[in-house]
């Protein structure tokens, strides 16, 4: 805090949690409830004020901007880890936004990857009022920003530190608000791992019958086969 100026006087507050920081000093011990959020854990599109775009991977492993409801791949899937910050999921492909390669440069272009739970893979969202937010980088405290404020499609998604400008500030969007159904609950890989078999030559079995032939397994919500759920299923008679 420069000597002198007001808290209120800071105009982007970059440093993540001084603005904010209080110490309670009651002496009890943390209960180590999770932080709410700005947004509940859920299904969301994220708009430009600027452009009114939408970001999306462009297929490339790189988040760029797209006409809003022109790509399914709009949705994100918002998950608060318990302390405020989100990993941020797309729905099409289950890859995560992250910082690129050179984490702490302006300008680097984020990236969609596997998800691992690194700090470059964590964002919080910082309310700005009406409805609008800005974007942040857990590791460096940069902004989502749209390269050069530029309007086109495939437009680069990359960070800056934050500056008030409109190609940092965002729209969060629910499926209801857009007027469209909510997407199917994606499986998770916890629940794909409790699967069992009675081995992988017999396949799918029950207690009065089984099925015979070849199957996947398929996760129905990121329309990917899962490794080592190809089993072959012969006829047995009970």
């Amino acid at each position: 805090m420069v000597p002198g100026k007001k808290e209120s006087e800071q105009a982007n507050g970059d440093e993540l949690g001084w603005q904010t920081l209080t110490f309670a000093g009651t002496g009890k011990k943390s209960t180590g409830k999770k932080t709410q959020g700005a947004f509940a854990d859920g299904v969301y599109r994220i708009r430009s004020v600027l452009t009114n775009k939408s970001l999306v991977p462009n297929g490339s492993a790189q988040l760029a901007s797209a006409e809003s409801g022109t790509k399914s791949s709009e949705w994100w899937r918002f998950e608060n880890l318990g302390d405020g910050d989100y990993i941020i999921t797309n729905t099409e492909t289950g890859e995560v936004i992250q910082t690129g390669d050179d984490l702490y440069a302006q300008g680097t272009v984020f990236e969609t990857a596997d998800r691992t739970n690194a700090l470059n893979q964590r964002f919080a969202f910082l309310s700005l009022g009406d409805g609008v937010y800005r974007i942040i980088s857990t590791i460096n405290s940069h902004a989502i920003d749209i390269m050069n404020g530029k309007t086109e499609d495939a437009t680069p998604i990359i960070q800056w530190k934050y500056n008030g400008n409109t190609c940092q500030k965002w729209i969060i969007e629910t499926r209801a608000q857009a007027g469209l159904p909510d997407l199917e609950e994606p499986i998770s890989e916890k629940y794909w791992h409790s699967l069992t078999f009675d081995n992988e030559t017999d396949g799918f079995t029950s207690e009065n019958a089984k099925a015979a032939g070849t199957y996947t397994l398929q996760d129905s919500y990121h329309r990917q086969v899962k490794k080592h759920c190809i089993w072959m299923a012969q006829p047995i008679s009970f």
